[in-house]
């Protein structure tokens, strides 16, 4: 069967699902590091996004092959050769998606609100192109893949 590379708007969907619960952490540690010296409140927010990258990459790496946003979209994540992602490139491909968030908080001031543009530029480049597939995608070797209506969710329980 072919690989349905799944689009850019889908995509943003499962995005928005995942990212609501990860910004409840970001404000938790926002709220954290507003008690405690700057340097440590920097080391809050890119911890909290690198444990955000890790609960996803575990997620992809596992039976499901799937964040909970792309679960709900009936999306995962696979190898462009059409295998299921090893934990390995599930962690690559979400450190690297991760990387840009983990950095700006250290970065000058005076960059603060030009990365997120360089990165949504990166995000939009997606859309463009023909496999859909993101840069960390391509650095990793994965794809974002739609499942077929008949395909069951990995890891569902049978019905009875």
């Amino acid at each position: 069967m072919p690989l349905t590379y799944e689009a850019f708007p889908r995509r943003s969907v499962a995005f928005f699902l995942d990212w609501v619960w990860v910004c409840f952490l970001l404000i938790l540690a926002a709220m954290l590091a507003s008690k405690i010296p700057v340097s440590a409140g920097q080391w809050l927010i890119s911890g909290a996004v690198l444990l955000a990258g890790l609960i996803f990459a575990a997620m992809e790496g596992s039976a499901w092959q799937s964040s909970f946003g792309k679960r709900q979209m009936r999306m995962k994540v696979m190898e462009v050769q059409g295998r299921p992602v090893t934990p390995w490139r599930a962690l690559a491909r979400n450190l690297l998606k991760a990387l840009p968030w983990i950095v700006w908080p250290w970065l000058p001031v005076a960059w603060l609100y030009g990365w997120p543009a360089v990165w949504i530029v990166l995000l939009a480049a997606t859309m463009w192109q023909g496999r859909r597939r993101a840069w960390y995608d391509y650095l990793a070797g994965t794809a974002v893949i739609r499942l077929a209506a008949e395909e069951p969710l990995a890891g569902a329980q049978p019905q009875r």
